[in-house]
């Protein structure tokens, strides 16, 4: 049986995992809705009093990088201390920075991503363009600006509940597999990767095709024709990376 860091049990740890990334989902769901509410209420009401929807602001793109930035830290936390803990308990010597100091710079390294960055933007861009859209479906029976203005308020709130669950589940999962892969580095141990698929009917075809699937450290899982670090890599496109719920295990070569 092979020897893996977080220990033996496949099973046991992919449910532990899923309890933690579950609990990192609902710690920022909420924060990301009151972000994506708080910029969809001030374009809608500059669209009832001037007739057009405003650009997207630099404060508002900050303001959801500052989430992003939180969700890698916590994210890169949750499974990256797990590993570290759980090798120094199976006996390996393990020798490391400050705790505190490395999951810094793994999540401020997975902020700086040429593709998280443009996950932000068009986080905030698709905020507008779902109320430019909105409008456009509205105003085509002759309902005034604020009428429009009116039920476009009334309905967003769902649009964006919606959304900020599927962020907030997406990104902590992308930045939480980031940060076991860089915990694992870390570590200097020979190691190489598992793929762990949850399985349930939710789960893709190609990702439970990909259960057990075992690469080198350095080498891409191939998951759909596409080549992917790890679960939730933000270089995979959107099919195979949006709510993805896959693990990897890290296989000790003793």
């Amino acid at each position: 049986m092979p020897r893996r860091l977080l220990g033996p049990d496949r099973d046991r740890e992919r449910a532990l995992q899923d309890r933690l990334l579950i609990g990192l989902q609902r710690q920022f769901t909420g924060r990301i809705k009151r972000q994506l509410d708080a910029q969809s209420r001030e374009m809608v009401t500059r669209f009832a009093r001037t007739g057009t929807v405003p650009p997207v602001t630099d404060e508002h793109e900050q303001a959801m990088a500052a989430i992003y930035a939180d969700m890698a830290a916590a994210g890169a936390r949750a499974l990256g201390l797990r590993i570290l803990d759980q090798g120094k308990s199976l006996g390996y010597a393990l020798e490391t920075k400050s705790f505190a100091e490395m999951f810094a710079l793994f999540a401020s390294d997975y902020i700086e991503q040429e593709m998280v960055r443009r996950k932000i933007t068009n986080v905030v861009q698709t905020t507008r363009d779902s109320i430019v859209n909105a409008i456009a479906r509205t105003t085509t029976d002759g309902t005034s600006i604020v009428a429009t203005a009116r039920e476009i308020s009334r309905v967003v709130g769902g649009i964006n509940a919606m959304r900020a669950d599927r962020i907030a589940r997406t990104e902590t999962h992308g930045a939480a597999n980031y940060g076991a892969d860089r915990a694992a580095r870390s570590t200097g141990l020979e190691l190489q990767k598992e793929w762990v698929a949850v399985e349930d009917a939710r789960t893709r075809p190609d990702h439970a095709a990909a259960d057990g699937q075992t690469v080198e450290m350095d080498q891409a899982f191939t998951i759909g024709g596409e080549a992917l670090m790890f679960p939730g890599d933000f270089n995979g496109s959107a099919g195979q990376v949006i709510n993805c719920r896959c693990q990897v295990a890290h296989i000790v070569n003793d």
